[in-house]
C-alpha cells in the first residue's frame, strides 16, 4: 500500500529471462521494519511535494484519500510574510515559477546534441529557466519558508545548472544551494531515500571542482551508506 512516508522503496524492470516478456518488481526496505509493520512504498514521483499536492495527486490518479501529513509539509508550502506583503509578491513569485518550470520542461524535451552531448538550444533554456529561478529567490526571501517547496526546486536547478559549468568559481556558488538542498531532501524524504542520490552526486561534483575534498568526501560516504541499503 502508498504511504507519504514509506518504509520500502520499488523498482520494475524488463524481464530477460526468454520467457516472452514481462516484468520484474524490486521492493526494499529503507529502514528497519518491525515484525508485523506493514511494508509501505510511495505511489507518486516525488515526495518533496506538499500535502495538498500529493493528497491531489492520490485523488486524481488512484482515486483514495490516502496522503497523510508529515512533519515536513508545516514548511514545504509556508508563508512567513504577513497577508498583505504575500498579496503583493505572489504574483511575481508564482509567474516566475511558471516560466522557469517552462524552459525547463522545453529543455527536458529537447534531444541531445548530434555528438551525444547538451545541445546549445538545451543549455539556453535551461540558462533561461535560471535566470527566472534567481528571480524568484529574491522575491521569496523573507516571504516564502526557506526550504518551500518552489525555492527547493529553485535551488537544486540552479545548483545543477552551475555545476554543470566544471567552472570552479561556479561550483564553488553552487556549494551552499547543495548544502540547503540536501538538508531539506534528508529532513523530508524517508531514510535511505533514492531521490537523495542525485543531490548528493550533484554536490560532489560541485565540490571537487571547487576544490573542496573533505566535503565531497561527506557526501560520497552519504552516497554509500544509502546505495548498500539499496
Amino acid at each position: 500500500n502508498h504511504s507519504c512516508s514509506p518504509n520500502a522503496t520499488h523498482a520494475w524492470w524488463p524481464a530477460n529471462d526468454g520467457g516472452g516478456g514481462g516484468i520484474h518488481l524490486a521492493v526494499r526496505a529503507v529502514r528497519d521494519i518491525d515484525a508485523g509493520e506493514e511494508v509501505t512504498i510511495s505511489y507518486l514521483d516525488d515526495l518533496m511535494a506538499p500535502f495538498e499536492e500529493r493528497a491531489e495527486a492520490l485523488r486524481s490518479r488512484y482515486l483514495f484519500e490516502g496522503a497523510i501529513r508529515r512533519p515536513c509539509d508545516e514548511w514545504l508550502s509556508a508563508v512567513v510574510c504577513g497577508e498583505e506583503e504575500y498579496e503583493v509578491r505572489a504574483p511575481r513569485i508564482i509567474a516566475c515559477n511558471q516560466a522557469a518550470d517552462s524552459s525547463w520542461r522545453r529543455a527536458a524535451a529537447v534531444t541531445q546534441g548530434d555528438d551525444g552531448g547538451v545541445s546549445a538550444e538545451v543549455k539556453r533554456m535551461r540558462m533561461e529557466a535560471v535566470l527566472h529561478y534567481a528571480q524568484l529567490l529574491k522575491l521569496s526571501s523573507g516571504c516564502l519558508h526557506q526550504d518551500h517547496r518552489w525555492v527547493h526546486n529553485a535551488r537544486v536547478r540552479t545548483a545543477m545548472v552551475m555545476t554543470s559549468s566544471k567552472v570552479p568559481r561556479s561550483c564553488a556558488n553552487a556549494l551552499p544551494l547543495w548544502r540547503a538542498s540536501i538538508s531539506a531532501a534528508l529532513r523530508c524524504y524517508p531514510p535511505n531515500w533514492p531521490s537523495i542520490l542525485p543531490l548528493l552526486k550533484g554536490g560532489c561534483s560541485a565540490a571537487t571542482v571547487a576544490g573542496e575534498p573533505d566535503l565531497c568526501k561527506q557526501w560520497q560516504a552519504q552516497m554509500d551508506a544509502i546505495s548498500k541499503v539499496l
